[in-house]
């Protein structure tokens, strides 16, 4: 571990035994561009991820930035690293390459860093279905990333946590071909104790696909349109985390939208952005408790689809054992800060998931963390797959997937709640 690190270790551990139990908390962000124009300049070659397959969108420009986000969390007992990437997902290799790497940096179990993919369709490929990247283009990122995350804790300092909620969010299910949505809009406003802004974690799920693929440029979609706004309007740097997006995409009325342009991604981000800034008017103050508990659990795969095609293109999307082996490890977790419960899942959570999802721990506020710790498609409760006109089944790993998921959640639940699961503390 290098000097730099360990003074900010120790400083952390200073504020821990300087601040008072309602100033307990310890938060530090920082952000790292992923692709640059020099990128480009230097002749690069880098696709697009999010619609066909194998390379068939390479990038011709960068409409606005792609970024690794990092938020770094402490109550002084417990810590997280959480990272958002401006991608469509993350391959399970890379994923592990970006824990590993982190954790010896950092001294963090690389089991408490939640990466996290915003779900664009219009940034580069991290996943390995649309091009992948060239290892050298892969170790630059890689450094990014990590850079990233690094910052975030050398930049901790002791804050103040305020969340709120609203339902203003919007969209239309294009499962359901209707307006039922998770319409729940988190916000997370981490300050100073005088203050002065840390940073803005915001939660709401929905396709990041306001652009279709004519695009060729580089870009992060709405969720760019909204982060910039929060900034702009609060003064502080947002963070955001994807959440049941699984059959939800951009939709002002709750119908389907043919609009597809800047100007519409544009319009939709500055809407969830200003059900952000109305959420975090009614704000409550979280104490100072960070619980965190994970799991692996193992799954079968019988998706003849997602193995050959995986198994085909080789750039590690899941991380196969062997060209026969059909078995994956992924990974859920609970986050619980004060009041708040986050569950983290490896997919897309589709709308009915989501509910069945959050109505397990009905006394506390609830949130969904999706495409974290893995990118795995879609998932759909078992009772519901196989719908006819159902497009989410053509990437569900298998009909169980989301039963194993909500099974473990279920057990983690019970390990960081314990009896407060079903008693109010109101």
């Amino acid at each position: 571990m290098n000097m730099k690190i360990n003074r900010t270790i120790l400083f952390i551990l200073s504020l821990t035994l300087t601040a008072s139990s309602c100033w307990a908390w310890i938060a530090g962000f920082s952000s790292e561009t992923l692709v640059t124009h020099q990128d480009l300049a230097d002749k690069q070659t880098l696709y697009l991820a999010g619609y066909g397959i194998l390379g068939n969108r390479e990038a011709t420009g960068i409409h606005d930035d792609v970024s690794a986000r990092s938020l770094y969390l402490s109550d002084s007992n417990n810590s997280v690293l959480i990272i958002s990437l401006d991608a469509v997902g993350f391959s399970q290799k890379l994923g592990k390459r970006l824990r590993k790497a982190l954790s010896e940096e950092l001294e963090i179990p690389s089991k408490n860093i939640l990466l996290t993919a915003t779900h664009t369709h219009s940034s580069i490929d991290l996943q390995g279905l649309w091009g992948s990247l060239e290892e050298e283009q892969a170790s630059v990122i890689t450094k990014r990333i990590v850079k990233s995350g690094k910052s975030a804790v050398a930049n901790a300092r002791s804050a103040k946590l305020m969340l709120g909620l609203s339902d203003q969010g919007k969209g239309y299910n294009r499962r359901l071909k209707s307006n039922e949505i998770v319409s729940q809009v988190l916000s997370l406003n981490i300050t100073e104790k005088n203050g002065n802004p840390i940073a803005m974690l915001f939660s709401f799920g929905s396709h990041p696909v306001a652009l279709d693929d004519n695009n060729l440029e580089i870009t992060s979609d709405w969720v760019g349109f909204s982060r910039d706004q929060i900034e702009k309007e609060l003064g502080t740097r947002a963070i955001f985390i994807n959440g049941s997006l699984g059959d939800v995409m951009p939709s002002l009325d709750g119908k389907p939208s043919n609009k597809r342009t800047f100007e519409f991604a544009k319009e939709y981000g500055e809407s969830i952005a200003r059900a952000v800034i109305q959420a975090d008017k009614n704000a409550r103050e979280l104490n100072s408790h960070l619980a965190y508990c994970t799991e692996y659990i193992p799954l079968e795969v019988d998706n003849l689809k997602i193995i050959t095609l995986t198994k085909t293109v080789r750039n590690g999307t899941i991380d196969w054992s062997s060209l026969t082996d059909t078995s994956l490890n992924t990974r859920t977790s609970v986050l619980i800060l004060d009041r708040l419960v986050i569950m983290s899942v490896p997919g897309e959570p589709v709308t009915q998931m989501s509910q069945q999802l959050m109505a397990k721990a009905p006394l506390f506020d609830r949130a969904l963390f999706s495409l974290t710790h893995d990118s795995l498609g879609y998932l759909i409760p078992e009772e519901d797959v196989g719908r006819k006109d159902g497009y989410e089944e053509m990437f569900n790993l298998n009909r169980s997937f989301g039963t194993h998921v909500s099974n473990s959640i279920d057990r983690l639940l019970n390990q960081c709640l314990g009896k407060q699961r079903t008693i109010s503390t109101n």
